[in-house]
């Protein structure tokens, strides 16, 4: 997969490993590593690095290690803490508590401010 064929229509796992794998060479083409520096800097193999970027292919251990030492495990956080926000969320809006509803602004009569 090319960087310019990157979509984030994904409709299949195989696209979303994809997508991570070009994710994860852009990211370390943006801070201008080498698979062998980047490799060495998060504790993998360079085999498995260049795996995960071509094929999207590796454990979460690997890919966890690749995103920290790409300073890049803010935007999955990121993400994460949405999706939970959501999850929290009851499947029904209308079972959320009712909340008071705000006063009417007043304002003064006249020329008074």
């Amino acid at each position: 997969m090319k960087q310019e064929d990157f979509t984030l229509q994904m409709v299949n796992p195989k696209d979303f490993r994809l997508s991570v794998g070009v994710w994860i060479r852009a990211a370390r083409q943006r801070a201008m590593c080498t698979q062998a520096m980047l490799a060495s800097r998060a504790g993998v193999p360079a085999s498995s690095l260049a795996r995960l970027e071509r094929q999207g292919a590796g454990s979460l251990e690997l890919f966890s290690r690749v995103l920290f030492a790409l300073g890049e495990i803010d935007a999955l956080d990121a993400l994460v803490q949405t999706r939970l926000r959501l999850a929290r969320l009851p499947a029904d809006l209308s079972q959320l508590p009712q909340s008071r509803a705000m006063p009417k602004r007043i304002r003064p009569k006249g020329n008074a401010r």
